[in-house]
């Protein structure tokens, strides 16, 4: 599977260590870490999922969730985040993200709901 992901993420050693992880998949990774970076990146590219965590930014993670949705509403967005922010997570279910993943998680677990995600986006073109 060709699959586009832009992996938005504050904290360098974590999404180091996830790109790390997913770079066997042969997926496109894009980075995001600004909101700036998030609306370029949506110009140029058909993302097909979103890897978000919400664990650092909180509030503006959904703010960023809600312009993703907008701008591309097939794009496909999984969140990522800790127990202590489960209701960050909720409101995000509730604005249109496909699934949530709390902190640690199971890559593969991980990796067959990029699959998903990716195959959810496709029936509904």
């Amino acid at each position: 599977m060709n699959i586009t992901l832009l992996i938005i993420d504050q904290d360098n050693p974590f999404r180091n260590n996830l790109i790390g992880r997913l770079h066997h998949e042969n997926y496109k990774i894009l980075l995001a870490v600004r909101q700036e970076d998030i609306k370029q990146i949506l110009d140029k590219e058909d993302i097909d999922v979103v890897l978000l965590n919400l664990d650092k930014t909180n509030r503006e993670g959904l703010m960023i969730l809600k312009q993703i949705k907008t701008e591309s509403p097939l794009t496909e967005i999984i969140i990522i985040n800790s127990s202590k922010h489960i209701a960050l997570s909720i409101e995000g279910m509730k604005l249109g993200a496909f699934d949530d993943f709390f902190l640690p998680f199971d890559v593969e677990s991980l990796i067959q709901r990029i699959k998903d995600a990716f195959l959810h986006k496709l029936s509904k073109k």
